[in-house]
């Protein structure tokens, strides 16, 4: 496999590929200024979603959230790393009407008052999925500040 720095191809090294990439080919016709048609290839890097470790597909999945609901991608990173690690089943029995869950940490009323308000009645307080979700559209929606961990990371300066 070869890299392209400039004009001069590199052979990129073992060291450089992840055993989660996946290369797909990329190609298209250039015209040259002579008029000769051109046509170039590129490998494209790609994650091999199904290999990768579950928190890296978390990741992955809030960042999704993030850009949909036009919040910063690392604020809400941040905050699920502060709250849970990234752990799906994280729980803290200490946190008020009956403990927090998951990976943004929810109470059970919190979450089902947020998914009432935004109308997404599907959403589940056990899924991950389901909380990175209404994480990312309460963040867009000014309740930001019902984590602890945000109030935190923003005095801290790290969001």
């Amino acid at each position: 496999m070869v890299s392209f720095a400039g004009n001069t191809p590199t052979p990129l090294k073992n060291e450089d590929l992840s055993d989660n990439i996946a290369f797909k080919k990329v190609g298209r016709y250039f015209s040259l200024p002579s008029g000769v048609l051109f046509w170039a290839e590129v490998l494209i890097p790609v994650a091999k979603a199904q290999e990768l470790s579950l928190k890296e597909q978390i990741i992955l999945f809030i960042k999704q959230k993030a850009q949909e609901y036009g919040v910063k991608e690392k604020t809400l990173i941040e905050v699920a790393r502060c709250e849970s690690n990234f752990v799906p089943t994280a729980f803290n029995p200490k946190d008020p009407n009956g403990g927090s869950y998951g990976i943004f940490q929810f109470q059970k009323p919190t979450f089902n008052a947020f998914k009432k308000e935004a109308n997404m009645p599907e959403l589940n307080y056990k899924d991950w999925e389901s909380q990175a979700e209404l994480a990312g559209w309460s963040f867009a929606n000014g309740k930001e500040r019902h984590w602890a961990c945000f109030i935190q990371l923003k005095k801290k300066g790290i969001i």
